[in-house]
């Protein structure tokens, strides 16, 4: 029988300036590594993508195995993927990822492998798609009609690699080019599953999960709210979104 589950993608607009300096009473939750992590970016915004994004998935994890979020500690693999010691889990272990791209910021828990990213479409060089893309991914792309379904067709490809490459842990340690990702279809031939969204009209979200059961996946996005105080409020209305080709 089927199994069917469901993924939330929670995601925060992050592109909001007149809040940036409300940020300071979530540095609690970083451990000391964080925090010197968190300081030595120079960028604003980029202290607060690392910020948010950290307390995200602790707040969520932390929910998720009933500890406080700031106990939660992320240990990295050689490749740089952020993972969990196997000494928190009680039942299956927890996999997770992130993604942050122009004020948008996308986190992904799941039961199984996964990976998410995402990409605001922007105006491309389409050259760079001969060291990327494989053929047939360049031909979809280029048979578009207008500029703007173009663009919006390379990041259908961008994210769907990128994801694949987070989800597996290697990130560009593995050629873009070894592998194509499935064009028109969700479901690739071997055990991953691709899923891609648009967000906002403006962005594209693709999300790749490990599924050897050939279980139904449901995603809900769930839109974080950031209060006045530099909290984060989980009541937002869910919605469920369906996946494009």
């Amino acid at each position: 029988m089927e199994i069917k589950v469901s993924i939330t993608i929670n995601y925060i607009k992050t592109n909001d300036l007149s809040i940036l300096s409300q940020f300071d009473n979530l540095v609690k939750f970083l451990s000391e590594q964080e925090v010197e992590i968190y300081q030595s970016y120079k960028v604003e915004f980029k202290k607060v993508e690392f910020l948010l994004g950290r307390v995200l998935l602790k707040k969520i994890i932390g929910e998720i195995l009933n500890v406080e979020p700031s106990s939660i500690v992320f240990k990295k693999s050689k490749y740089g993927k952020l993972f969990l010691d196997n000494s928190m889990f009680k039942d299956k272990p927890i996999y997770f990822n992130l993604s942050h791209s122009n004020g948008l910021l996308v986190c992904v828990i799941g039961l199984d492998e996964v990976g998410v990213d995402v990409e605001r479409i922007c105006p491309v060089d389409f050259n760079i798609m001969k060291h990327i893309f494989r053929m047939e991914e360049i031909d979809y792309v280029l048979e578009a009609k207008t500029l703007f379904e173009k663009e919006s067709r390379f990041f259908y490809i961008w994210t769907r690699k990128e994801a694949f490459l987070k989800a597996i842990g290697m990130g560009f340690y593995k050629d873009p080019l070894s592998f194509q990702v499935p064009i028109k279809e969700d479901k690739t031939k071997n055990e991953y599953n691709y899923y891609t969204f648009n967000l906002y009209s403006e962005y594209k979200v693709s999300v790749v999960v490990r599924n050897n059961n050939s279980t139904q996946i449901q995603f809900i996005f769930q839109e974080i709210n950031i209060c006045k105080d530099g909290n984060l409020d989980f009541s937002i209305m869910e919605c469920q979104h369906k996946s494009i080709f």
